[in-house]
């Protein structure tokens, strides 16, 4: 194979190598079929409620997901095309379809991922040889796990599902677009895989956008700028119509989108300029733990492009330096990031996969060069043939053994895993039927920052078991940042280092109605065993039900990063045993209440008070002081109360003005009927809704429903799509 004339057949087969390695590093582990011990248990979970729904006749789209972090309409801000492939799948060949279908999705977006990178370079004007050794390249990145690396999706630390659906779609989407937007060919793959790449995942649609922005500015010519500007607002336009019906919610209920300070900085901010420098010198953006080949020659890409200045080159560049200036983060960049779109939601870390992506592209550039001159200077061309081929395995093979010794371990553990769990199983297995037949609340099993990471059935922790199931709301499990409640579920322990929170009114305030406990756990006197075997067992608590009636003493004027060392210390000063609440405003509640004060939060740690305008500190002047002789009022009594689907339902009698708690999470989609007539409901530390009652009997009831502006999107959304795959595709492009 003459690597200066290599054919598109003999490039195809080039790549099946790259993509025979990576379904041998990615399959065994998933076609194992060992139940998964990371957040797969999580999309798992969300897909056999998706199923459900479609059986039950109910909207799959957006719904009220009460399972995890405190309820949450988890669809309205994440992404969620392939759960619903994955319940039709659930539908079609029953529940037990569900986690072969996630492994498989796992292990076509691994396997094929050469495939797409390949295509990207091609469609950037790459040559054969330069897209073939990008796709071997791929295969063997690794910066220990968030990457495109095998450690962000295999059994022992993986579960980023949505990110490897976005991984497949994003090098495409940027590669016809590069080909739209200089050449005007390839309009339908780029608004396909542009569509798919934003409704994968979040993340990779934003690094998809930037990327083809930066195009526009590759040449120098104002024609040319002009010209491509004008194509990507077009192609902007139509995949923005057909995505609206996601992303237009996000943009407006961003703010109840919980924000977690359980996550850590790194994570959520990056590690500054001298941190990611260091890192891409010594390898650990692209080959952590290996002697940083990919890494020299990423550098030398770098300096080709600059040179040359061909084809897609001086792009790759450009990019490369982009994101991985980018990725420096907010240690670097501080607020001025805040002037882009949707920046606040996103975990900086993630923006490594951009930073691989174009380095990976540069470093293929220099490989290819580095093969044309040595081929040059071989006489015997037969010969040299096979050299250049030798040679790329040899830069590769280090990063191959790598993969495999990985994927092996992968493998072995999840043998072992396996094993443990089918000689495990059958003793939890009838209180978890008990459990799921007699449960509407929510169920504690422990959490994964203490007892709860250990406390497992093979290699899966019983918080993981609940949540794959999918059957019964857990808490304690915090998949992600959504929920505005959702820290204050770990308080359970973080009040409390010694263990158990002996505090029966929090477990009243988050409806924790059943435990499924190791025998070896000191219960508190409010738990009671109701069933047990020899290693486990099943507790009742005394539970209040999903609504209680409250005092509120006043309302506290805040935003998502503000407010939660108010609720951190509303719980820690014992108010839930008081009975004392307070109203929390994002600025557009109505001004209809008359709360008996007014706390404005400053900043995290500082507060004042309408009447007084002195600046206090949340932590040594709290707010909270003149109510600890309280006692609570008696405000009346709940008679029923009633769970279902999407609606929630009680009928209480109120002796006393007051509101009632409904320990959901709090989001604007909710809907409440007092009387028959529409209630505004409100938040309440620490992040649950409320409705505010007068005396008397009342009948109350509570509904989720997706957005109307929602329904006009998607149908707006879908006739847009039908536009461009019918009548777009003979004339509106003008393809040549």
């Amino acid at each position: 194979m003459n690597p200066r004339e290599l054919s598109n057949r003999q490039s195809y087969y080039l790549i099946l190598v790259p993509i025979l390695l990576s379904l041998i590093f990615v399959a065994p582990v998933y076609l194992l079929g060992a139940h998964d011990i990371n957040d797969n248990c999580f999309h798992i979970g969300i897909t056999r409620v998706v199923t459900q729904r479609i059986l039950n006749g109910e909207n799959p789209l957006d719904f009220w997901l009460p399972n995890y972090i405190c309820g949450y309409p988890l669809f309205q801000t994440y992404p969620h095309i392939f759960y619903i492939f994955g319940g039709v799948i659930g539908v079609i060949f029953g529940q037990t379809a569900i986690p072969p279908f996630v492994h498989l999705i796992y292990i076509l977006c691994i396997g094929l991922f050469p495939l797409s990178i390949f295509l990207m370079l091609k469609k950037m004007e790459q040559s054969n040889l330069v897209a073939v050794i990008g796709a071997w390249l791929i295969p063997i990145i690794t910066s220990g796990g968030y990457g495109f690396e095998l450690e962000s999706y295999l059994w022992i630390f993986g579960g980023l599902f949505n990110q490897a659906t976005g991984m497949i779609f994003a090098p495409l989407a940027i590669g016809y677009t590069y080909s739209v937007l200089k050449n005007n060919r390839g309009w339908i793959p780029a608004y396909l895989f542009s569509v798919l790449a934003l409704l994968s995942h979040v993340i990779t649609g934003f690094i998809v956008i930037l990327s083809v922005v930066i195009m526009i500015f590759t040449s120098f010519k104002l024609s040319d700028i002009w010209k491509r500007g004008l194509r990507l607002i077009k192609l902007f336009a139509l995949v923005g119509l057909t995505t609206a019906y996601f992303y237009i919610p996000i943009m407006i209920n961003s703010k109840y989108q919980g924000f977690s300070f359980f996550e850590t900085l790194p994570k959520l901010e990056s590690y500054g300029h001298r941190e990611i420098i260091t890192r891409l010198i010594n390898g650990d953006i692209l080959e952590k733990g290996r002697f940083p080949i990919i890494t020299l020659f990423t550098i030398c890409g770098a300096f080709l492009a600059f040179k040359k200045r061909k084809n897609s080159g001086r792009y790759l560049l450009i990019a490369f330096l982009f994101w991985f200036m980018l990725y420096f983060g907010k240690p670097t960049w501080g607020g001025l990031l805040d002037t882009i779109p949707i920046i606040k939601m996103l975990h900086f870390e993630r923006l490594v996969t951009a930073v691989q992506l174009m380095g990976v592209s540069l470093a293929a550039i220099a490989i290819g060069e580095m093969i044309l001159w040595l081929y040059g200077k071989i006489p015997w061309k037969k010969a040299g043939n096979f050299i250049w081929i030798a040679l790329l395995i040899a830069i590769v093979l280090p990063g191959v053994v790598n993969r495999w010794n990985y994927s092996t371990q992968n493998f072995k553990q999840a043998q072992n895993s396996q094993a443990g769990f089918e000689k495990q199983f059958p003793e939890i297995e009838p209180l978890l039927e008990k459990l799921e037949s007699s449960t509407e609340g929510r169920v504690f099993s422990g959490l994964r920052a203490y007892w709860g990471y250990n406390y497992k059935i093979g290699g899966v922790p019983v918080y993981l078991l609940l949540t794959e199931r999918g059957k019964n709301p857990v808490h304690g499990y915090m998949p992600y940042t959504q929920s505005l409640a959702n820290d204050f579920q770990a308080f359970l322990f973080m009040l409390n280092p010694y263990g158990f929170m002996n505090r029966l009114e929090y477990h009243r305030l988050f409806n924790i109605e059943k435990a499924l406990l190791p025998k070896n756990v000191n219960l508190p006197s409010f738990y009671h065993v109701i069933a047990q075997t020899e290693n486990y067992v099943l507790c009742d608590i005394e539970s209040d039900g999903y609504f209680k009636l409250v005092d509120v003493a006043g309302v506290v004027k805040a935003d998502k990063f503000t407010f939660w060392k108010f609720n951190h210390l509303w719980l820690a000063n014992s108010m839930p045993e008081k009975n004392i609440y307070f109203a929390i405003d994002y600025g557009d509640m109505s001004e209809d209440y008359a709360f008996p004060v007014e706390i404005n939060m400053l900043n995290r740690n500082e507060y004042w008070i309408r009447g007084d305008n002195i600046r206090y500190s949340i932590i040594n002047s709290p707010p909270f002081a003149k109510y600890s002789d309280r006692k609570p009022d008696s405000l009346g009594y709940k008679i029923s109360e009633k769970v279902d689907k999407d609606t929630y339902s009680c009928e209480v009698v109120v002796t006393k003005p007051c509101f009632l708690l409904f320990s959901m999470n709090y989001h604007p989609g909710w809907h409440a009927e007092v009387d028959g007539e529409d209630k505004e409901v409100v938040m309440l530390t620490p992040g649950l809704s409320g409705i505010e009652l007068s005396p008397g009997k009342h009948n109350i009831r509570l509904e989720y429903s997706m957005p109307w502006y929602k329904w006009l999107l998607l149908i707006m959304g879908i006739i847009s799509f039908i536009i461009v795959m019918t009548v777009g595709r003979k004339t509106w492009w003008g393809n040549k």
